[in-house]
């Protein structure tokens, strides 16, 4: 807060302004003025204006009444100190502010001729507390799991499942699929020649590395996996038991089975990272204890997400039928359209699983809490699950130079267990430090609010 009193040449009179600042709270006194300006009482209220004079209407005393000022003066020169920064106010020096008057300062009776005088009274810092800092993050998300490394078998076991374990394909299913696709005229009249065999190649690619497998990692909660997505057909010493289903409503039951295994696997998994990065160890027998809570919540969140992304895809699809008349490419820029609206949608919810396995919290309140962390904290957030994605996408180009047979894979998929399960630890660590200082930082606007909230 900074005072000022001004005392110009003769035939002016006296003018004493108190200037509140808003960001630092401050509150401006007035006592025993003299009666050209205002009346000698410690609480006034008035409104005037002040070129050669200032006129002011003073009211009855009364305590922390307040005052609205709009002044604009000529001066010579005026200086105003803040903070041990001082800023030339220039020739011509104007203040409009609302504030509250306590009698603390003491303006002494001076004679008509005088000079500029600048008083600052030092206002205590209120104190806010550092917001959440990505790279400590990270570190304690690693050491977390450095200690606690037993916790990386779920994803390592996932991984050798999918690779060495049966392969269930619907390899027929797609194919008949593309057969039927590309004996259309409205396939061949977007494809030419060299493009449509480039992309029959790719899609017939993709038809023989489908496993119902990786079925079993789930979203938004699952194990990490590095084999759901590379879908190897390969193994050392040979090739896997393949199953290939041609049966629509059988591939639609397994496919939805091995999903919610997946979503029980991965809520153990939460669990055991979340007790890994926010408590002293990792409890088993309480991880379990606590499974069907957890699996209840998780199945919630994945149903309502579902519902919330089939109510968008109705208006979605038509919006891609009529681009996709004008070609595969228009079509293209409509998916990556959609997905970007996704993205920007679902992102304040992205706190959500943690929130339920690190507050133990329902889908509902877990749900509220994250949008409120995630708008808060947008930008630091941001940025964090940014560095996750490069640095989960630049170690996996790593993992996965290893050929398929090769028993050198196993090297990437423990790297890539690892990795990926401290970058979770890294956002449990970041969610906790994050809502506490949201819940702070409301504190303290609260108390503020409170605080300097004049009486009448």
């Amino acid at each position: 807060m900074v005072d000022v009193c001004v005392l110009v040449s003769p035939g002016l009179v006296v003018v004493l302004v108190g200037v509140s600042v808003l960001i630092v709270m401050g509150v401006g006194v007035i006592k025993n003025v003299g009666e050209p300006l205002l009346s000698q009482s410690k609480g006034v209220s008035g409104d005037g204006r002040a070129n050669a004079g200032v006129t002011m209407n003073s009211s009855a005393p009364m305590q922390n009444r307040l005052i609205n000022v709009r002044m604009d003066v000529p001066l010579r020169e005026a200086t105003c100190i803040f903070y041990t920064r001082s800023v030339n106010l220039g020739i011509n020096m104007s203040f409009q502010g609302v504030f509250s008057c306590n009698p603390t300062l003491e303006i002494p009776r001076k004679g008509r001729y005088g000079k500029i005088l600048g008083r600052m009274i030092n206002v205590k810092n209120p104190g806010f507390p550092a917001p959440p800092n990505l790279i400590t993050s990270l570190r304690a998300g690693f050491d977390a799991i450095a200690n606690h490394v037993v916790v990386i078998l779920l994803p390592l076991t996932l991984d050798l499942f999918i690779w060495l374990g049966p392969h269930i394909q619907i390899k027929t299913v797609i194919l008949d699929v593309l057969a039927y696709l590309t004996a259309s005229p409205a396939w061949e009249a977007t494809q030419n020649t060299t493009g449509l065999e480039d992309n029959l190649v790719i899609l017939q690619d993709f038809a023989a590395r489908v496993n119902l497998v990786a079925s079993l990692r789930s979203f938004p909660v699952g194990v990490s996996s590095l084999m759901a997505v590379r879908l190897p057909i390969d193994i050392p010493g040979g090739q896997p038991f393949f199953w290939d289903i041609t049966n629509p409503w059988a591939i639609l039951l397994i496919g939805l089975t091995l999903f919610i295994l997946g979503l029980g696997a991965g809520s153990l998994y939460f669990s055991l990272v979340s007790q890994a990065a926010l408590s002293s160890g990792v409890h088993w027998q309480q991880a379990l204890i606590d499974w069907p809570r957890f699996m209840l919540n998780v199945l919630s969140l994945t149903l309502a997400l579902l519902i919330i992304l089939l109510i968008m895809s109705i208006p979605s699809g038509c919006v891609f039928s009529l681009l996709s008349l004008g070609g595969l490419s228009l079509g293209q820029v409509g998916i990556l359209l959609y997905l970007g609206v996704v993205l920007w949608l679902a992102f304040p919810l992205i706190f959500t699983p943690h929130g339920i396995f690190a507050n133990h919290l329902n889908v509902v309140v877990a749900a509220r809490k994250s949008i409120r962390v995630t708008r808060m904290t947008l930008p630091t957030t941001s940025l964090l699950f940014l560095v996750i994605l490069v640095l989960n996408e630049g170690m996996n180009i790593l993992w996965r130079i290893p050929a398929e047979d090769s028993w050198i894979m196993l090297i990437g998929i423990a790297g890539h267990a690892f990795i990926t399960t401290a970058l979770l630890a890294a956002t449990f660590v970041y969610y906790r430090d994050a809502d506490r200082w949201v819940q702070e930082m409301l504190a303290k606007f609260s108390g503020s609010v409170t605080q300097n909230r004049p009486s009448v």
